[in-house]
């Protein structure tokens, strides 16, 4: 089994900590990078963009419909022989993302979640 550098981080919505999150990926080889409150400005009503860089893929979680933008976002390394696949098939939330990762004959999987603190709150305060 190989080893892989991981780095995670909430971006706080702020295109500055999403880009350097990212080229500090690329510096430290990092193989696996995942973001809670990625950098998602909207455009048109029911759409938005993100951050991309050359060296990493751009894994969005299940795709939504409406202006929902996501919550957690992942990017996985390039040409470094690192096999990956979305399971959307475990996740389809804007919340939380899922991602198996093959290696050599064994997977391994990635939960990347975003626990909002004040949407938990309000709804433990309904009734």
């Amino acid at each position: 089994m190989i080893g892989i550098k991981v780095l995670q981080h909430n971006a706080n919505r702020q295109a500055a900590a999403h880009h350097t999150l990212l080229q500090h990926a690329f510096e430290s080889k990092a193989y696996v990078v995942l973001i809670q409150e990625p950098y998602c400005p909207g455009g048109r009503k029911d759409s938005y963009h993100t951050v991309s860089h050359l060296s990493f893929y751009t894994v969005l979680p299940m795709p939504i419909l409406g202006s929902l933008r996501p919550h957690v976002m992942a990017y996985v390394r390039k040409k470094d022989g690192l096999e990956f696949t979305p399971r959307y098939d475990l996740a389809s939330d804007p919340y939380w993302q899922v991602l198996e990762v093959f290696s050599g004959p064994e997977s391994f999987f990635f939960v990347n979640v975003y626990n909002e603190k004040q949407r938990l709150s309000r709804q433990g305060t309904q009734t």
